[in-house]
């Protein structure tokens, strides 16, 4: 056939379509990637489920009172954008790497792809220091992220009672150098407990709680448990109920700093409980607000693990009646233990309610007792002090000079009227004695010469006066 007329052929010289590809594809089907000098190759083909109906969840918070209904609903089928992450992480989970040096690493939404291999070959270290416990290792904001990330998106690796722990740990030891988690794990943290129906880990954040009460938008998560005793829970309740915040008080610093907010959150624990029994803390008909918002913002998700969650709860320190009676007794405490500090400086107090008062002195009954019996016993010590005798030890060295000392003030003070003169006369004849015995060498040199000052020495410790004079006249 004649291919001369192929010219007037359209078709050939239309350009040819290409080949379809799956859209929103961000990484390849089959990558090949260096971990630690070894090559591994992941399968990160993006699958696109069918659509579905939504799975809607309805729970009461047992733990929590201030929490009235949490509802949780999710969308089964729908496309996931990023399941491919969750893909590379399973795949990932037990890869493991030698001491590597730190590699800088900065995402807006960090994921594997987007790290070189020394940048991986860094994580994986990281992370092996931190499943350990080892938490001294340096870590940008992304490295932390991926790993939050991870903890997120795999609840069959990482069970959830587990996984909690690891939050809180990763917050605790990495927001003072980097203080910008505050603001996302306090969200995280909500929703991680609430999609999961766990209770608010406040012995886990104990230590910094009060610090991010003013950061997270739904405080009430942290604050429910009225009757727990978890350190720094109550001051964090007060500053929302209260308008003092005993803290920057003047006499709050320095070495007394643990026991100050020891017997503060002591005694105000008694008048919150109280509060509460009463139902003024949280009275049956107070409003109720509801919270709604997409699970773990600003965060990467997988289809499985996004949700969107319906909180309805009862706000804390909306009644300004509750916010003037929780500060007058807030300040009445204060005072309370200036007076046990002997600090003469009062807070002013005003509308202080009677029971609230009787609690506190309650509590404060036996801190005062004690106080007092110390303050007692050192105001005795003082003063028997003055009448202690002198600690001296004994010295022979002046023994002569307070013998003839000692008879001159008896020849003084003895009355001559009913003396005799039998006496008078050896008497001075003894002093005249001691007197010639002022030029002698000093006592301890004789005594190891002369047997004789031994006996007179003797003689005088028993008050035998013949002895004394038949020592004195044998030194003649």
């Amino acid at each position: 056939m004649d291919k001369r007329d192929d010219f007037w052929d359209i078709s050939k010289l239309s350009p040819s379509a290409k080949k379809p590809q799956p859209r929103f594809r961000t990484e390849p089907a089959v990558s090949t990637l260096e971990i630690a000098g070894e090559k591994q190759e992941e399968d990160l083909r993006i699958t696109l489920p069918r659509g579905g109906e939504n799975e809607e969840m309805t729970y009461a918070s047992l733990s929590n009172p201030l929490i009235k209904k949490i509802t949780i609903r999710r969308l089964k089928g729908g496309y996931d954008f990023y399941e491919s992450f969750r893909k590379a992480a399973l795949l990932y989970y037990d890869v493991s790497s030698e001491e590597a040096p730190f590699v800088s690493f900065y995402s807006y939404m960090p994921q594997y792809s987007q790290m070189s291999a020394e940048q991986k070959n860094y994580y994986f270290y990281l992370r092996g220091r931190i499943r350990a416990g080892d938490y001294s290792c340096k870590a940008d904001l992304s490295y932390l992220y991926l790993y939050v990330y991870e903890i997120l998106n795999l609840p069959e690796k990482i069970p959830a009672d587990h996984g909690i722990v690891l939050l809180c740990e990763l917050w605790r030891h990495y927001r003072k150098s980097l203080p910008a988690i505050d603001r996302y794990f306090s969200v995280w943290v909500q929703d991680y407990c609430i999609v999961h129906k766990l209770e608010a880990p406040s012995s886990l954040i104990e230590d910094f709680i009060y610090d991010i009460i003013d950061v997270t938008s739904f405080k009430e998560f942290y604050l429910g448990g009225v009757y727990s005793k978890s350190r720094g829970e109550i001051t964090a309740l007060l500053s929302c109920l209260s308008d003092y915040d005993w803290r920057t008080g003047r006499y709050a610093g320095g070495e007394g700093r643990e026991a100050y907010q020891r017997h503060i959150e002591g005694a105000m624990l008694a008048v919150l409980r109280s509060l509460w029994e009463k139902g003024v803390l949280l009275s049956e008909d107070a409003a109720v607000e509801i919270l709604r918002r997409d699970a773990f913002p600003c965060s990467l998700c997988t289809h499985s693990v996004k949700c969107r969650i319906e909180i309805e709860y009862y706000p804390l320190g909306h009644s300004d009646a509750l916010r003037n009676r929780v500060t007058s007794a807030l300040k009445y405490t204060e005072n309370c233990l200036r007076s046990a500090m002997s600090v003469k400086s009062r807070l002013a107090v005003k509308h202080l309610c009677e029971e609230d008062k009787q609690l506190i002195d309650a509590y404060f009954a036996d801190i005062f007792k004690l106080v007092n019996q110390k303050r007692l016993e050192a105001r005795r010590e003082s003063y028997e002090a003055l009448y202690d005798a002198p600690r001296q030890e004994m010295s022979f060295s002046g023994a002569d000079a307070i013998e003839q000392s000692s008879w001159m003030n008896t020849y003084r003070l003895v009355d001559s009227d009913e003396t005799d003169e039998e006496e008078v006369a050896e008497e001075k004849q003894e002093i005249e004695v001691a007197a010639s015995f002022e030029h002698r060498k000093p006592l301890n040199e004789v005594r190891a010469q002369n047997t004789q000052v031994e006996e007179y020495l003797r003689a005088l410790l028993l008050g035998d006066r013949d002895a004394c004079k038949n020592a004195l006249l044998a030194l003649d």
